[in-house]
């Protein structure tokens, strides 16, 4: 899907190991998980210039420590994506005809598919992160 690069946040220091493969920072930085310490991970990880996106849902008690200071010398900008700021009425019809013209490749991002009744074994396996995206089908 054109990922280069893997850099596991548990055992690595996420800003180091970004400036060394980039040479210095990033041009654009996603946080798709929502937690305390990723929105502050993906400014540290922009190069002058760069923009940050906030695309994961945090709790709503969620706070964030980030340098407002490396922000305004550095203009960097820190923004936020709701689902994609998609508009569905307008949008979903338009990602559809690019699926079924296959212009896009939305299959491969599946990594298993659950009936109905497997629904629960669906969740399990996402509790112990042994699914990444789990697509329920309705015969």
């Amino acid at each position: 899907m054109g990922a280069t690069h893997t850099i596991n946040g548990k055992s690595e220091d996420v800003v180091r190991v970004v400036g060394a493969i980039s040479g210095g920072g990033v041009d654009y930085a996603f946080d798709a998980i929502g937690g305390e310490t990723t929105p502050s991970q993906i400014v540290d990880c922009l190069a002058a210039g760069g923009r940050a996106i906030m695309v994961g849902i945090p709790a709503v008690s969620t706070r964030a420590g980030i340098s407002p200071a490396s922000m305004v010398f550095q203009e960097k900008t820190l923004s936020a994506s709701f689902y994609g700021s998609v508009q569905p009425d307008r949008d979903f019809p338009i990602l559809a005809d690019l699926y079924m013209d296959r212009k896009i490749d939305l299959d491969s991002l599946i990594s298993r598919t659950y009936r109905l009744e497997e629904i629960n074994e669906g969740f399990e396996q996402l509790r112990r992160g042994g699914v990444t995206r789990g697509v329920v089908v309705f015969d």
